[in-house]
């Protein structure tokens, strides 16, 4: 019996010991230096600095220096003393040296920086009472959206046993946005942005962040004073899923010449707002392709070449604007308003129809529609009527000519010409592809 009790109160002792022995927290001390210019000169010794070299130069400048001492040359740490020498008006050189001191001094916590720890010469340790030590986290990560769509975030702060605080930790929340990420150049200050809902709570709690119609990349921050951490992110990507670029084609361009560089191309409607234009879902691909197959191959678009008296394909169709890489809404003006409406989800593509180079003549137009008519009957989600549409700027002058609305549908009598005889200089057909 006697020896049973003996073992339990071992057993109790090392139990308690351990428990003692975690309510104590204890980290490695810092060594800092100080250089003395000799042993029995401590009454100038330099403040203590984080490395022999930080200490020498320290004590060189505001000792040697600020001292009054004759010329001088700083030599430096050489491992063991710190060095330099000084110059006489009698044309003595000495070199001198500093004695480096040490001690040993604790780190300000991070965590209840108002408790510091205690130096332990005997165990050259730093210790303190065991704070409560919290992490803050906000889940998941990273997550992609549609625009206009919602996502629910957690943020949650637990503690070191990876449990939900007993006390209040209070939380902030808040949202940044790449200026220039999803497409858009123009990035600035005024750019749109996600919002979070709330912006504060305690411990625990769910954020759901709202995000606008304009695609690009968010940066969810959760910001925790009392934490040891103190930040945690999550990356939100905004964008319409599955663009693909429009590949190139014999049967439509994609590039021109670009008037401001010689020499070189650009994409067929690129902007300084919007330099990559040129994005579809693959079965609005497969449907422009199969249309510019058919104006390329059949015979009613063949235009005569006079010197050979030949009838010969017609220029490939001059592809515009489609979506922007991650789709969402395009600005064409960048001003992150209006316009292009029906180009966000990659479905939509323009096709030059003007008098410019590239464009279908205006002779073409009818047979033309009749294409646009047969490739785009499969695509069901839009009524026949509504699967194209010439798109110009309005007449300004409707006592001479109709005045056309920006939108008008397959009507011969809008669109069809300025004042002076030309074709609109923004006419184009506005295709509704299936997505």
């Amino acid at each position: 019996m006697t020896q049973w009790l003996a073992k339990l109160f071992v057993v109790l002792s090392l139990v308690v010991s351990c428990e003692a022995l975690a309510t104590v927290e204890s980290v490695p001390p810092e060594q800092k230096w100080a250089v003395a210019a000799g042993v029995n000169a401590l009454w100038n010794i330099s403040f203590y600095q984080p490395s022999k070299s930080e200490a020498c130069l320290f004590f060189y400048n505001n000792l040697v220096i600020q001292g009054g001492y004759s010329p001088h040359t700083y030599i430096g740490d050489d491992g063991t003393y710190c060095r330099w020498t000084n110059f006489f008006d009698h044309g003595g050189v000495y070199a001198q040296q500093g004695i480096y001191w040490s001690e040993y001094a604790c780190p300000v916590p991070k965590v209840n920086p108002d408790v510091p720890y205690i130096y332990r010469p005997a165990t050259n340790t730093c210790e303190r009472e065991a704070q409560k030590i919290y992490t803050l986290a906000l889940t998941p990560k990273e997550a992609t959206i549609e625009p206009g769509k919602q996502f629910l975030f957690t943020a949650i702060v637990v503690d070191q046993d990876l449990k939900l605080p007993s006390e209040s930790i209070p939380v902030n929340i808040e949202v940044k946005v790449d200026p220039k990420s999803g497409g858009h150049d123009h990035g600035d200050s005024s750019r749109p942005k996600g919002s979070v809902s709330p912006t504060s709570g305690n411990n625990v709690f769910g954020v759901e962040f709202k995000s606008t119609d304009v695609s690009g990349t968010h940066t969810i921050t959760a910001k925790c004073d009392q934490c040891v951490n103190q930040t945690a992110t999550a990356v939100v990507t905004v964008k319409v899923d599955g663009l693909i670029p429009i590949p190139s084609s014999a049967f439509y361009a994609l590039e021109e010449p670009d008037p401001d560089r010689p020499s070189q191309t650009k994409h067929i409607g690129e902007t300084d707002k919007h330099s990559e234009n040129h994005f579809l879902k693959p079965n609005a691909v497969q449907e422009l392709l199969e249309i510019a197959m058919k104006y390329h191959t059949q015979q009613e678009f063949q235009i005569l070449n006079y010197a050979t008296n030949k009838r010969v394909p017609p220029l490939p169709l001059y592809v515009n604007d489609a979506s922007l890489e991650w789709g969402g809404k395009f600005d064409l003006s960048g001003t992150w308003t209006g316009s292009h409406a029906e180009h966000k989800r990659g479905a939509s593509v323009d096709l030059r129809a003007n008098d410019t180079f590239g464009a279908i003549p205006a002779a073409a137009f009818e047979d033309f529609e009749v294409v646009l008519r047969r490739v785009l009957t499969n695509n069901t989600n839009i009524p026949n009527y509504r699967k194209f549409l010439r798109e110009c700027t309005a007449d300004p002058n409707p006592e001479t000519h109709p005045k056309a609305p920006q939108h008008k549908r397959l009507s011969k009598n809008y669109c069809a010409s300025q004042l002076d005889g030309t074709l609109d200089s923004n006419r184009h057909y506005h295709l509704r592809l299936k997505e």
